[in-house]
């Protein structure tokens, strides 16, 4: 989707504030067409056993009874003997308990009207699961594949596979998966539970029976992938809003049409893990907007630390929009320490998000390499904003007066208006110093 204008200068403006078969026929790849058109079972086809005879016309039944179609609308192409994992034959539904057994069974593959059913039984036919079931029997299964398809970045929802499709009742109008302070209309919604498998992963997504409502529900994992941070900041220039999931941000303009960007960085999923994992749920105002964590951890997170949850929002909003500030995005204090006997050079890096790095700088010829990166302790978040609030950007070089000494430089950008005296900057170089030294010693 393509960004606009008015968007961008607005993100602007508030970032400068802020097995074999006994089969029929050979069995085809449920997952693509078959050539030719679908094959006709020929009649010297070898009978089949009474027992599997049963369970095939089992099967034959079911799909009918979903399609609404008579038996003998439903065209048997292959049966092949199978051993399934678990009681649930491979296919457990969410939350769904399964002994871990091996299950003797079958693999039923059924046609219908044009479309090709995959069926798991147990040797008697009295547990069957659906593979996949057909999209054009279900509107909501081809949109939840381009609705993950667009949440994970993926060009091809065809890339991503149907696992199980199971018919549910929902006991609201938000699918069984409401937010937090989110107004859920109490009508019995039919629809159903889906799950998908793209790269590798499997989700799981609750929609109503068109389509037209999706959920995430499950990443793997078991994570939920409901929205778990929300941040709105209004200017009287611009109104921004976002939300965060384990999968991506979804962002834009208050009102407008929001934009999706998957996280294609491990890290940003691991940040918004820790939070959740770390702090109670919480709704602030900050002065980088109001913003709210779904929360699943115990320790109350601090007017400070909620504030940089709404910078770390805000930073995203603008890597999403690839927005490039020097030193990076929400950069507040930068501390360089070089030279000594050993000619070792340090970077730290201090953001608004309340994350701090550091950097080896020694080769001049390459990109400085990370060597740890931590949050920042309540007590740091809290001195560093007061200083921000309060102070103008500020640089200081010190240099030590011996041969073989260090040189020291530190650029602080502050968004206040006092000019910090002796003792103000000294306050400053001692606690960059000390964040340098607690992140190296691993404390």
């Amino acid at each position: 989707m393509s960004r606009s204008l008015p968007f961008i200068l607005g993100l602007a403006l508030l970032l400068l504030a802020a097995c074999q078969p006994v089969a029929l026929t050979p069995p085809p790849d449920v997952k693509t067409p078959l050539p030719g058109g679908l094959p006709t079972p020929p009649s010297a086809a070898t009978p089949l056993e009474p027992t599997t005879l049963r369970v095939v016309t089992a099967a034959q039944a079911d799909l009918a009874q979903r399609l609404g179609l008579p038996a003998e609308g439903v065209t048997i192409l292959s049966v092949e003997p199978a051993q399934w994992p678990d009681a649930c034959l491979g296919l457990p539904a969410p939350d769904e308990a399964c002994a871990e057994m091996i299950v003797e069974g079958f693999r039923v593959v059924l046609e219908a009207e044009g479309q090709i059913y995959t069926y798991r039984t147990d040797m008697e036919g009295r547990q069957m699961r659906l593979e996949n079931l057909s999209t054009s029997t279900s509107p909501a299964v081809e949109a939840a594949r381009r609705y993950l398809a667009e949440r994970l970045g993926l060009s091809d929802p065809n890339a991503i596979s149907v696992i199980a499709v199971e018919e549910v009742t929902w006991p609201d109008a938000c699918l069984g998966l409401s937010q937090p302070g989110e107004m859920c209309a109490q009508v019995l919604t039919p629809g159903y539970r889906i799950t998908l498998e793209a790269q590798g992963q499997r989700y799981t997504l609750h929609t109503n029976q068109n389509g037209n409502a999706i959920r995430l529900a499950e990443e793997p994992g078991g994570e939920s992938s409901l929205p778990l941070v929300r941040w709105q900041r209004q200017t009287p220039n611009a109104c921004l809003q976002a939300s965060a999931d384990l999968l991506g941000l979804t962002y834009g303009a208050c009102g407008a049409t929001s934009q999706r960007w998957p996280f294609k960085a491990p890290q940003y999923a691991a940040d918004l893990s820790e939070w959740v994992q770390t702090y109670a749920p919480f709704e602030a105002e900050t002065p980088l907007g109001w913003v709210s964590l779904a929360g699943k951890g115990r320790q109350t997170a601090t007017p400070a630390e909620q504030r940089s949850l709404a910078a770390w929002m805000m930073a995203l909003v603008a890597t999403a929009q690839n927005l490039e500030f020097e030193g990076g995005i929400g950069l507040v204090l930068s501390w360089r320490r070089s030279g000594g006997i050993a000619g070792m050079c340090h970077t730290l890096r201090v953001y608004e998000s309340g994350w701090a790095e550091v950097y080896d700088c020694r080769s001049p010829e390459a990109e400085p390499t990370l060597v740890v990166r931590r949050r920042l302790t309540a007590a740091e978040l809290e001195t560093l904003f007061t200083w921000v609030d309060a102070w103008q950007p500020l640089g200081l070089e010190i240099e030590e007066p011996y041969p073989d000494g260090f040189g020291y430089q530190l650029a602080f950008n502050g968004r206040g208006e006092a000019v910090p005296d002796a003792a103000g900057q000294k306050a400053l170089w001692d606690w960059a110093q000390a964040v340098f030294q607690r992140l190296m010693t691993g404390g």
